[in-house]
């Protein structure tokens, strides 16, 4: 904008002038940005956190501080911003105009300063095994966090940041309600773990005694899995533009099985995780892409990727069962962030040579339901009677940014009703599977029930656009109604596919073809 200059300003101790220059030219930031050592401008002007705005007229005054839009709020972000704040402060400054709205809520990480740790506090020998448990997951190279906390320098980087997550209980991330089921994978500290880490912090995040590396850590930072058995990747990059909506892409390709094999364990590893939203793979006979891009054919779930979505590992004894020359069917949902790039996806699976119990999905959906604008809980569920015994190991709940909440419910051949999930917060942003610390035996007869909540208003500061009709469908400014089951079959010989997912997989393939064409279908690739 003519008659105005931008200077972004970095305070964090950790950060050298060299960082901040790699930062700079990595993601084409035009403005210059300044080292702040000392943090004399920081301190000058009291900021706390990153991406604070500080607009100054030609006096040196400040005339707005806070964000420079709404777009993206802690846990959330929109499609685009509903209101431009700092573009609106400059155009009424600009104009000789009092700021109309000068002052905004603003979200960001802590700034990180350097504090001496005190003689007697915790050090990082102490809680690095918390890191461990339950942050390095996500955090390690690779993977969805925005940092790694793979060692002591990565952890005392971010130390502040650290202590205000851990405090408020937004990390590590994990929604279900706690008095609902056990689940292997909770990711929740305990009392005694966040008290340590809080010491640790507040004592000056001393190192102690360093550590000897962990050179098995780093050889399968690539995996959660582990290594796999095989691995199968995309034969081609995908180019994805750096504006506009991309089409569902669906891949065929040849797992090269020339005999059955038992699947323990599946990943979706992104090429660029910056540009992939969320992927489905499922599995089939041959020639069948076109029919799963138009949510027909036959085909058993595979392995998904969405935010915050670990790995798919088993329990021993159990399996997913790949026929020999079967293909694997790859669905992407691709989004823009600016800049054209492109994203080469790999599958990794681990192999088990034991007979298994075959493990499947169920997804219980309905794409039959409409939310009026500004609606704040529209309730919607849907059923599943379960046709055999099944044993139930984990549960996936999917919805897109009106999602609210999500519950599971089992309604048994003689009348009694038990809650097995509560998911009364649902994180668009962080997605889990809900895996079972105990498989439950379900008898066949009962009905899982699966009951939504959506929250169309302007209350939800994820919300795209309140004042829109939102139907179901593919992209994110749509919505969904999934609720996955995985199961093994404990009494009777296994369905045949279609019976198992009623085609649609995360949303994918939709069994509504009046939908379908409306809309192009997804282009398929043949590897």
């Amino acid at each position: 904008m003519e008659g105005v200059s931008v200077v972004g300003v970095n305070p964090n101790d950790d950060d050298s002038p060299a960082d901040v220059e790699r930062f700079r030219r990595q993601y084409h930031v035009e403005f210059p940005i300044v080292k702040d050592v000392g943090h004399r401008l920081t301190d000058h002007f009291g900021a706390t956190r990153q991406l604070e705005i500080f607009l100054i007229d030609a006096d040196r005054h400040v005339r707005y501080h806070g964000r420079v839009d709404d777009q993206y709020t802690p846990g959330n972000h929109r499609p685009a911003p509903l209101r431009s704040d700092l573009l609106e402060a400059i155009a009424d400054l600009s104009a000789g105009r009092p700021v109309a709205v000068a002052e905004t809520p603003f979200a960001g990480c802590s700034i990180q300063r350097s504090h001496a740790p005190t003689a007697a506090g915790v050090t990082y020998r102490q809680v690095a095994g918390v890191f461990e448990r339950h942050c390095v997951e996500c955090h390690r190279p690779g993977q969805v966090g925005p940092f790694s906390l793979t060692n002591y320098q990565d952890a005392a980087a971010w130390s502040s940041t650290i202590r205000e997550r851990v405090a408020d209980g937004t990390m590590p991330p994990w929604h279900a309600d706690p008095g609902i089921g056990h689940f292997a994978n909770d990711r929740r500290l305990s009392d005694e773990e966040k008290r340590l880490l809080l010491a640790w912090v507040d004592s000056g995040a001393a190192e102690g005694e360093p550590l000897s590396p962990r050179p098995e850590r780093e050889a399968v930072a690539r995996w959660g899995i582990g290594e796999p058995d095989k691995i199968v990747t995309m034969p081609r990059p995908f180019a994805v533009p750096a504006t506009g909506i991309v089409d569902y892409v669906t891949l065929d390709i040849d797992l090269g099985l020339t005999e059955d094999r038992w699947v323990s364990a599946t990943e979706i590893l992104p090429g660029n995780r910056t540009l992939l939203h969320h992927a489905q793979a499922v599995i089939g006979p041959p020639g069948k892409a076109k029919e799963i891009a138009a949510g027909q054919g036959e085909f058993w779930h595979f392995a998904d990727f969405a935010p915050g979505l670990a790995p798919s590992v088993l329990p021993e004894g159990l399996a997913r069962l790949a026929p020999a020359g079967w293909h694997l069917y790859l669905t992407m949902h691709y989004v823009t962030t600016g800049l054209a790039a492109s994203d080469q996806t790999s599958i990794g699976m681990k192999f088990t040579d034991r007979p298994s119990i075959a493990v499947y999905t169920h997804n219980i959906l309905t794409d039959q339901f409409s939310i009026p604008p500004h609606e704040p809980a529209l309730r919607v569920e849907q059923s599943w009677t379960v046709p055999s015994d099944i044993l139930v190991l984990a549960f996936f709940p999917h919805m897109h940014l009106r999602g609210k909440s999500f519950r599971y419910e089992a309604i048994y051949p003689d009348g009694r009703r038990e809650p097995l999930l509560s998911v009364p917060r649902y994180d668009f942003m962080w997605q889990h599977r809900y895996v079972l610390a105990e498989p439950k035996t379900v008898p066949a007869g009962t009905v899982i029930r699966a009951v939504a909540v959506y929250d169309n208003s302007a209350a939800n500061p994820a919300n795209p656009d309140p004042s829109a009709t939102v139907h179901y469908g593919q992209q994110s400014s749509d919505e969904m109604f999934n609720g996955y089951v995985d199961f093994a079959i404990v009494s009777s010989p296994p369905p045949p596919p279609l019976q198992l997912l009623a085609v649609a997989v995360c949303g994918i393939w939709l069994v509504d073809r009046r939908w379908r064409r409306k809309r192009d279908r997804s282009p398929v690739a043949e590897a």
